[in-house]
C-alpha cells in the first residue's frame, strides 16, 4: 500500500523521541499537484518522507512545519492552510504556482500521546480491517463509523473535519512467484495496492526471497484461490508457470465477484484453458471477464515491460470503475 511503510515510520521517530509534524492534503479543487490524502511528514532532524504536491508550495508548508518544531509550539490545535495555485489570490494564501487550483493541507503535531492511534492505524493495514481516521482542529483518531474513501467538510475556522478510510485498500492476488509475478508485486509495491502473492512449488528460491509482497502465501493453487474473497477492491492477476496450474486458479475465482481476472500466455494457451472452462459448465459470459493474453498491448515482450504493461492495465481498471467487472 502506498503509505504503509509512511505510518510505520512515523512510529518509529515517535518512540525514538523525535518531534513529527504530519501533513495531510485534506481536500482539493481544480488543478492541484496535491490530491486528497497526500501525505507528508517532517522530524525534528530534518527527516521527510511523502509529498503534499512538490514544488514552491510544499517547500513554504515545510517551512511552517520547521517553525512549528522549531518554536516548540504545542499546537495542539491543527492547522488547516488554504493553498492557492494563482497569483490573483491574497499573499497569504498563494501558493506560488499558478495552476488554478487549490488544496487545502492539515498541519498536525503529533506525540507520544498519538503512539495508540498509529498503532491501530498500522493494524487496520496489516489485518485488512477497515477504519475511519478522523481529523478535526482538535482531534485525530479513529472509529468504525460508515464513511467513503475521503469526506472533507470546511465551515470555518476550527470547524472544520477530514475522514480518510484506513485498512480497505485495493487487494491484487498475484499467482505465480517467477520472474514476471515478482516484477509485478515490485512496481505495485510503489503504488495504492495491498499485495498477496501466492505459489505451489515448495521452498521455491525466487518466491521465498521476494520482498515486496505484502503478504506471501505457499499452498495449493486450488485452496489458495478457493480463498480469496470476492469484492469491488479486488485484482486477481494469474502469472503461474504451467497450463494446469493457470487453470486451478481462474475454475476458483470465475464465478467470484471481483473487479479484474487477468491471465498471461499464449493465444494457443489460452484458447485451450477456455475450452477446458466451457467443457466445465463455465459459461462463455464468465469467461468473456477474463482479460486475456493480460496487461496492455504496449511491451515488446521483455519482463520489465509485461509486468508494466499488466500494472498500466491494473491502474485502468482501478481508476475508471466502468471498466471493471463487479
Amino acid at each position: 500500500m502506498k503509505y504503509y511503510q509512511f505510518w510505520q515510520e512515523i512510529k518509529k521517530k515517535l518512540v525514538s523521541n523525535l518531534d513529527i509534524i504530519l501533513m495531510i492534503v485534506g481536500n482539493h479543487e481544480g488543478s492541484s499537484p496535491g490530491k486528497q490524502g497526500f501525505k507528508m511528514f517532517l522530524d525534528s532532524k530534518g527527516g521527510r518522507m511523502g509529498t503534499i504536491g512538490g514544488g514552491i508550495m510544499e517547500a513554504k508548508i515545510l517551512e511552517k512545519a520547521k517553525s512549528i518544531i522549531e518554536n516548540n509550539k504545542s499546537h495542539r490545535h491543527n492547522l488547516l492552510i488554504e493553498q492557492v495555485h494563482n497569483k490573483k489570490a491574497d499573499s497569504e494564501n498563494q501558493s506560488g504556482l499558478i495552476c488554478a487550483g487549490k488544496q487545502w493541507i492539515i498541519l498536525y503535531r503529533l506525540n507520544e500521546g498519538d503512539l495508540p492511534t498509529l498503532e491501530s492505524i498500522i493494524e487496520a493495514q496489516d489485518t485488512l480491517s477497515a477504519l475511519i481516521l478522523k481529523i478535526t482542529a482538535t482531534s485525530f483518531d479513529l472509529n468504525k463509523e460508515e464513511s467513503d474513501e475521503f469526506d472533507f467538510d470546511f465551515q470555518k475556522d476550527e470547524d472544520w473535519y477530514y475522514k480518510e478510510k484506513i485498512g480497505d485498500p485495493y487487494i491484487v492476488h498475484v499467482f505465480g512467484g517467477g520472474h514476471v509475478g515478482n516484477s509485478i508485486t515490485r512496481i505495485l509495491q510503489t503504488l495504492n495496492f495491498y499485495i498477496i502473492q501466492y505459489e505451489n512449488r515448495p521452498d521455491f528460491t525466487m518466491f521465498e526471497a521476494n520482498k515486496y509482497a505484502h503478504r506471501k502465501i505457499s499452498g495449493s493453487f486450488l485452496e489458495t484461490a478457493d480463498n480469496i474473497k470476492s469484492g469491488p477492491k479486488v485484482f486477481v492477476v494469474v502469472t503461474t508457470y504451467s497450463f494446469d496450474t493457470d487453470y486451478h486458479v481462474l475454475m476458483n475465482v470465475l464465478e467470484k465477484r471481483i473487479n479484474y481476472i487477468g491471465l498471461m500466455g499464449s493465444k494457443t494457451k489460452i484458447a485451450k484453458i477456455f475450452q477446458m472452462l466451457r467443457d466445465d459448465g463455465f459459461s462463455r459470459e464468465l469467461i468473456d471477464l477474463v482479460k486475456a493474453p493480460i496487461g496492455l498491448d504496449i511491451s515488446d515482450g521483455s519482463i520489465q515491460e509485461i509486468a508494466i504493461s499488466v500494472v498500466a492495465e491494473l491502474l485502468k481498471v482501478k481508476n475508471n470503475p466502468s471498466l471493471g467487472i463487479y
